[in-house]
């Protein structure tokens, strides 16, 4: 790992082990930072997909509010329909009395 060191300078030794150990925490450092950066990434994309999962969860929701709210309105529809024949029939039965 270390490289052979002059020994006969002890400024430059310590200068040189200084280096290294500044090194070994700035690498330390930028692990820390890499790996904390994925994990928020892994979050982001996490928070994406729930969001995507509840829009869409809403989007079938509305789609079967609409789709109960047509079939009441078909019932009424046809019960509106029966009403008028029914009217027809009392008309028809006025007008045979007259």
């Amino acid at each position: 790992m270390f490289k052979k060191l002059n020994l006969t300078k002890s400024s430059s030794f310590k200068e040189e082990i200084e280096l290294r150990e500044s090194i070994e925490e700035k690498s330390a450092k930028l692990e820390k930072i890499e790996k904390r950066t994925k994990e928020e990434v892994a979050e982001a994309e996490r928070r994406s997909s729930v969001l995507e999962t509840k829009n869409l969860g809403a989007a079938i929701e509305l789609i079967d509010i609409l789709r109960t709210e047509l079939k009441t309105r078909e019932n009424f529809e046809n019960e509106f329909i029966e009403i008028k024949r029914q009217l027809k029939k009392i008309e028809a039965f006025i007008d045979t009395l007259k």
